[in-house]
Parts: C-alpha cells; structure tokens; sequence
C-alpha cells in the first residue's frame, strides 16, 4: 500500500499515480487505485469513472459492499473513486474504517495506490499516508519550491511513513 502526495496542486501528483496504477497493471499486478484525495478528486476523470459511490460513500455510511470499477484495456486495475463530496474529509480518513478497509483490500492487491490530496491544500494527506505502507513524494520541475518538499518531508516523517523516494516531473 503506497501513498502518493505532493506539496501543491500543481505538482501532478494524482497523474503521476495513475500511470503507476497503469505500469503496475501492465506488468500482471492486480492493482487497487483508490481516489483518497477527498477535496479535489481526478482519478474519475482520468479512467472515466462514474463517481456516485466511492470511498466517501463506504467510510461515511459503513457500507459492507462496495464496487469497484475495471478498465476493459487493463484488466489487471481496479479502482475506487472518492464517491460523493462530503464536507468532513478529514474526519472520515481518521476513523478505523478507513484503515480496516485497507487492511481487507490488502488481501486482495499486489499494489495498493493511494492518490492524496497536497499538504498545501489540506493535512488529509499525512492521515492517508499514516495508514499506508510508504509514501512517494511527487514535486514538479521548475514549480515546487525546495522549502516546500522540506516541509512536506517532515511532517510526513512525523507520521511514522516509510518515504521510499521522490519524483521530480516535468510537464
């Protein structure tokens, strides 16, 4: 289970975790990507995905069933949009569902990628990446600003989060 994050909107974090998504796929994982960026969520119009139920939907109501949607050119992913705007996303990624989901799902998976939401927009992302394995942290060429990386290492190392490396994108 890996968390993707970023310090700023417009570092390319959510694409960068698609196309993981999509690498890992290809090379015969079955893969999960889960839409955990509750504020301003993209996986859905990345794959196309219809975004009535998703994550909100099952951590908010404690549904005990949930679908996942299958691109039909890789079988191999599978993924779980944000659902329904909820106005507490914070609140839902801390609960002990979220992390018991995760922990069900890990049976299941090879790979579990989690797209969160930047530091700069909102600290949902440490919560998301404390009940992930590692993190990657994604910045962008020329954007992200050094001091922004730094304080997003930091507080993510005060999660207790594995950090297993970086991207540097340019785009």
């Amino acid at each position: 289970t890996l968390a993707v994050t970023s310090a700023g909107v417009e570092d390319g974090a959510s694409q960068m975790t698609a196309n993981l998504a999509i690498v890992f796929s290809q090379l015969n994982k079955k893969t999960l990507l889960i839409d955990a960026n509750l504020r301003e969520s993209v996986q859905h119009k990345l794959f196309n995905v219809e975004t009535k139920l998703g994550l909100t939907n099952i951590l908010a109501n404690k549904q005990g069933s949930y679908q996942l949607t299958r691109p039909q050119s890789l079988p191999n992913l599978s993924i779980l949009a944000a659902g329904t705007k909820v106005p507490n996303p914070q609140e839902l990624l801390s609960r002990t569902d979220f992390a018991e989901l995760l922990f069900d799902l890990e049976k299941n998976y090879d790979i579990i990628l989690l797209d969160t939401s930047p530091l700069n927009l909102a600290s949902d992302a440490l919560t998301v990446v404390s009940k992930a394995k590692a993190a990657i942290i994604v910045a962008r060429k020329d954007y992200t600003l050094a001091t922004e990386i730094q304080h997003l290492n930091q507080q993510l190392n005060l999660t207790g989060a594995k950090i297993i490396g970086s991207i540097l994108q340019e785009f």
